[in-house]
């Protein structure tokens, strides 16, 4: 096994998000949104940049999965103390 492999399995979620969440856990979620939102920013702008259709289309649903994750993550900040500030 090389450095990039893993022997785990893909890791499944917590079906409900705790009532109460640590204020470094909730540090950890902040920044997991902005980089999500960085990163779906980036990908909407390369997929308007490419002309190869693949790779456009590789851009855009790159920049849409971000996006899913970036909702969730809000919605978490929203529920608890602090929220999400912009």
């Amino acid at each position: 096994m090389n450095l990039f492999q893993s022997n785990q399995t893909e890791q499944i979620p917590y079906p409900t998000v705790p009532k109460m969440i640590s204020s470094k856990d909730l540090s950890y979620i902040k920044d997991m949104h902005s980089w999500n939102m960085n990163v779906s920013k980036k990908m909407t702008y390369y997929a308007s940049q490419v002309s190869c259709e693949k790779l456009r289309s590789l851009f855009e649903d790159a920049a849409k999965t971000h996006e899913t994750h970036n909702q969730r993550l809000q919605s978490v900040l929203k529920a608890h103390e602090g929220g999400l500030q912009q």
